[in-house]
């Protein structure tokens, strides 16, 4: 990601800061509470977590959380969330996601939700444990208009990301797509 992006999305969250007053941290990913409910808490990372709804909530469930995005404004809200609910098995990264290369076999869980970047999935992918869960929700590209923009996700696309995994749940519908898979065990 550019500086141009960083001031970006630095600036899209002050905005939403201000226009939420000082509740700014939204309520968790309904799909993501209902994956990971039944799971016993490990280790996940959340992808792009902006104020970090997601990440939140994995920890107040006892996972120990990887939290990484770009946006300083996110991260700070987050970082103010998470200690004022003393929630220390959350671990804050300001990253550029173009740089960022974590370590493989890391994570027993790992999220991406309404981001989408291919590159970004491919270093996911390999970060989760064999066995693991990998959970993308994005913005789902118009049907007949495949070429909207980098940032969305063309019918099919996540499937064929997830080739050779074991697909648990795979939904197109509305503007979104989903996909829950279980990377093999090698």
């Amino acid at each position: 990601m550019t500086e141009a992006d960083r001031r970006r999305w630095n600036s899209r969250y002050r905005a939403q800061k201000a226009a939420m007053g000082h509740n700014t941290v939204a309520l968790p990913d309904r799909v993501l509470v209902e994956v990971t409910r039944s799971l016993a808490p490990g280790r996940a990372v959340d992808v792009a977590c902006g104020m970090g709804r997601n990440a939140l909530w994995l920890a107040r469930q006892g996972w120990q959380v990887d939290a990484i995005d770009i946006a300083r404004e996110a991260l700070e809200e987050l970082r103010q969330a998470a200690e004022s609910r003393m929630l220390d098995r959350l671990f804050i990264m300001e990253e550029d996601l173009d740089a960022w290369r974590p370590a493989p076999n890391t994570y027993d869980f790992g999220t991406m939700v309404l981001f989408w970047d291919p590159r970004v999935l491919a270093h996911l992918k390999r970060a989760v444990r064999p066995g693991g869960l990998v959970l993308v929700r994005s913005l789902l590209a118009p049907s007949g208009q495949p070429d909207v923009g980098p940032h969305y996700l063309r019918p099919g696309e996540l499937r064929e990301w997830f080739k050779g995994w074991t697909i648990r749940h795979n939904l197109e519908d509305e503007g979104m797509a989903m996909i829950l898979a279980v990377r093999p065990l090698d």
